[in-house]
């Protein structure tokens, strides 16, 4: 199932990405999550290679000063099945920052986020 990342507050996302996907344009697509560290950490796949989603990622990573550090609010969403009775998943994360960036391979990266709380719904 196709999974998104809003990154920013419940609207308009602070980091635009290439979905076009319904009810989640312009969020960034998303491969894979991964909690762990107790819950306080959690390392995605992101699948979306726009320049600018990369260069937001390395920026605040990095401490760079054309994005804000942070902390940020998050939300994954993971689509529900087209079938009768399925709904979206999701985790609501608060006081991110990103710890750090790599290539995973060509169009896919490797985020690492640490967060003060998580809400899980649905997973």
């Amino acid at each position: 199932m196709p999974m998104y990342m809003n990154w920013g507050d419940a609207g308009e996302p602070a980091i635009k990405g290439s979905s076009r996907e319904s009810n989640f344009v312009g969020w960034i697509k998303v491969r894979s999550v991964q909690l762990r560290d107790s819950g306080r950490e959690a390392v995605l796949r992101i699948e979306d290679d726009g320049a600018q989603v990369q260069g937001a990622f390395y920026r605040m990573a990095a401490g760079g000063d054309r994005m804000p550090m942070g902390p940020w609010s998050v939300r994954i969403t993971q689509r529900g099945q087209d079938k009768p009775h399925s709904h979206d998943s999701s985790i609501a994360l608060s006081g991110v920052l990103v710890a750090g960036v790599s290539i995973d391979q060509p169009g896919q990266m490797v985020v690492t986020l640490r967060f003060l709380n998580a809400e899980l719904d649905g997973w």
